[in-house]
């Protein structure tokens, strides 16, 4: 799953739900999915500052892409 950061131009809830709609699409063709929400996020759904780029409201950090490479390396790739 991608950085859970909300452009400021985008509706969060709306945002969100969609993640999820196409999520569960992808999972259902057989792709694996790499979900890090709960290890990155705050109990409101935001991704924690240390995973974040401050100059840059959508993508993640260093750190963010170091538990992406970490996980990927877990499951084989």
């Amino acid at each position: 799953m991608p950085p859970q950061r909300v452009p400021d131009m985008a509706n969060a809830r709306v945002f969100r739900a969609s993640q999820d709609v196409v999520r569960d699409e992808v999972a259902a063709r057989g792709a694996e999915i790499v979900d890090l929400r709960a290890r990155v996020t705050d109990r409101s759904g935001d991704q924690r500052p240390a995973f974040c780029l401050p100059e840059d409201t959508i993508h993640g950090s260093l750190a963010f892409g170091r538990l992406v490479v970490a996980e990927l390396l877990v499951r084989g790739l």
